[in-house]
């Protein structure tokens, strides 16, 4: 095995940035559901699979551009964009062996299936209760 690429640093680099902004995120409560580090989805990914996740119905890629580009100053980059974060969120899922599916529909958009919905809720879930029996310590 010999030594990552460039490119594979660079994403490593920004996977770290993201986890530390979702780590704060975590600790200072900026966000109402936070995916588990382990996901190692960026501050964007995050954004777009929570998108798919509370919309049960498939999204197309103008609304998951505004949904991954909320707190973003400047402008917007091209729609295509939610494509290659679709493409690296799904690597991820596949590298974690996570139960998530994320659907294309052709010229229209994008679904999170059935069992992943159901999967990140169960995830969500495990988050309140620890939060939960935090609170009490």
């Amino acid at each position: 095995m010999g030594l990552p690429s460039y490119q594979q640093l660079q994403d490593q680099v920004e996977t770290l940035k993201e986890m530390v902004i979702q780590l704060e995120s975590k600790v200072f409560g900026a966000h109402e559901h936070i995916f588990p580090l382990y996901f190692g989805l960026t501050n964007k990914e995050s954004k777009v699979l929570m998108a798919l996740y509370r919309n049960n119905r498939h999204l197309s890629r103008d609304f998951l551009l505004e949904a991954a580009m909320v707190d973003s100053l400047g402008d917007a980059p091209d729609v295509k964009i939610i494509d290659m974060f679709i493409h690296k969120m799904r690597r991820k899922i596949f590298d974690k062996n996570l139960p998530i599916t994320i659907i294309t529909y052709r010229g229209v958009g994008y679904e999170l299936s059935a069992e992943g919905r159901e999967f990140l809720t169960k995830v969500f879930t495990e988050i309140q209760e620890q939060r939960n029996e935090t609170r009490m310590v």
